[in-house]
């Protein structure tokens, strides 16, 4: 699935088979967590930086909503 331009971020919709971008991200050497709810995210990006060091980290943030389009439709 590419997602349309009035929802889905473009190229992001990808839901079958639902992607583990935390072992994605560690199959690639970095350090790699995943947050679920808004209440966690000052922690974790603060585990982050102290993750960061020397090596790469990732932290998964679950977003919702719409997304705006952008540059669609092409003319």
């Amino acid at each position: 699935l590419t997602g349309r331009p009035e929802g889905n971020w473009p190229g992001l919709a990808l839901t079958d088979p639902r992607l583990d971008l935390v072992a994605i991200a560690r199959g690639f050497g970095a350090t790699a967590e995943r947050i679920e709810h808004r209440h966690e995210l000052a922690a974790a990006l603060n585990d982050l930086w102290e993750r960061a060091e020397g090596r790469p980290a990732v932290l998964v943030v679950p977003v919702s909503g719409r997304t705006p389009p952008v540059g669609y439709p092409l003319r």
